[in-house]
C-alpha cells in the first residue's frame, strides 16, 4: 500500500510540473489589434473647365453656357467657330469669377436672403414658379446651379459698380483743334504755314469748313486716335503739335486751353468701360489659370 501510494504521488507531481514546465515555457498569446476604422474616401473633385486661382470653374456650367451662347448667336443668326465660342465662354467665365474674386477680398458679400429677393422678384416678374422653371430648363439651369451663379453675377455686378464708381466726374481735360489731311506733303506744308506765324484756326477752317478741327473737351483714355491724344498731352495751351501719323490721315495738334473739367456723360462711360477693362486685365496678369479643356 506504501509502495502504490508513492508511486501515485509521484505520478500526481510529474503531471503537476509537465503542466507548469508548459506554462512557464509557452509563448505569450499576441495581443488583438484594435480594429482600426476604414479611411474615410476622399471626395472625387468635379470636372472643372478652368482653374482660376485654385477655384473650379465647373464643366457642366461651362457646358450649360456654351449651350447658351450657340442659342443666342442662333438667335441673331451670328457665327462662332468652335474654338471661338469656347474662348468667348471661357473669357466670360473668368471675367465674371475674377469680379467676383475681388469682391470677397474687398469685403463684399451677397447673403442668402438678398439671393431669395432676388429669385422671387425675377419669379414675380416672369409670372410665377412655374414661367420661372420652364425658362431655367429652356436655358440649361437647375435650380441648384442657377443660385450658384447667380451668386457669382451679384458678386461680379457688385465689384463691377464699385471700380467703374470710382472715376470721378471731373478730371483734366484737353480743349483742342486738329488739322487732318491724307497727304504729307500737305501736312508739312501747312506745319511750316504754322511755323512761319499761320494762324491756327484760320488754316483748320479751310481744311475742315465746318467745325474747323474742333476736338472739344476731352480726358486721357477717351479719343479713338491715342497718338492724337499723347500730342495733346504733351502741349500747354496755344501751342501746337508736330505732324503725327495715324491710320486715317496726318494731324497737326493746336490745345485751346487744359484745365480740371467735368467730364461729358459720354466720356465717363468710355472711361469706366477702360477702368473696368484695366482692372481686370491687370487681376489676369496677378492670376494663376489653368485651362482643362481643349
Amino acid at each position: 500500500m506504501t509502495l502504490l501510494r508513492t508511486a501515485t504521488l509521484t505520478l500526481v507531481v510529474m503531471l503537476l510540473l509537465a503542466g507548469c514546465t508548459s506554462i512557464f515555457n509557452s509563448t505569450p498569446a499576441a495581443t488583438p489589434t484594435p480594429t482600426q476604422p476604414p479611411p474615410t474616401p476622399t471626395p472625387t473633385p468635379e470636372p472643372a473647365a478652368a482653374i482660376l486661382n485654385g477655384e473650379r470653374i465647373p464643366l457642366a456650367d461651362f457646358q450649360d453656357e456654351l449651350i447658351r451662347l450657340q442659342m443666342a448667336l442662333e438667335a441673331k443668326g451670328m457665327t462662332l467657330t468652335p474654338q471661338e465660342q469656347s474662348q468667348k465662354v471661357l473669357d466670360q467665365m473668368v471675367d465674371q469669377l475674377l469680379l467676383a474674386q475681388g469682391a470677397a477680398e474687398a469685403g463684399i458679400t451677397v447673403t442668402d436672403a438678398e439671393l431669395d429677393e432676388r429669385i422671387q422678384a425675377l419669379t414675380e416678374e416672369m409670372g410665377g414658379g412655374t414661367a420661372l422653371a420652364d425658362w431655367q430648363t429652356k436655358y440649361h439651369y437647375s435650380a441648384n446651379s442657377f443660385r450658384r451663379l447667380l451668386r457669382v453675377s451679384v458678386l461680379g455686378m457688385k465689384m463691377r459698380d464699385q471700380i467703374i464708381n470710382g472715376v470721378p466726374e471731373e478730371v483734366e481735360q484737353i480743349h483742342a483743334r486738329q488739322i487732318r489731311v491724307d497727304d504729307e506733303a500737305k501736312i508739312q506744308s501747312l506745319y511750316q504755314n504754322l511755323l512761319a506765324g499761320g494762324e491756327f484756326e484760320t488754316l483748320a477752317f479751310q481744311e475742315d469748313p465746318l467745325t474747323g478741327g474742333d476736338l472739344l473737351w476731352f480726358p486721357r483714355g477717351y479719343l479713338l486716335q491715342p497718338a492724337v491724344e499723347e500730342a495733346a498731352f504733351a502741349l500747354q495751351p496755344g501751342q501746337f503739335s508736330a505732324p503725327v501719323q495715324t491710320d486715317i490721315g496726318w494731324h497737326i495738334v493746336y490745345v485751346v486751353a487744359r484745365e480740371l473739367h467735368q467730364l461729358t456723360p459720354d466720356a465717363r462711360l468710355a472711361l469706366q468701360k477702360k477702368a473696368l477693362q484695366d482692372w481686370l486685365e491687370e487681376r489676369r496678369s496677378q492670376s494663376t489659370l489653368e485651362v482643362t479643356i481643349p
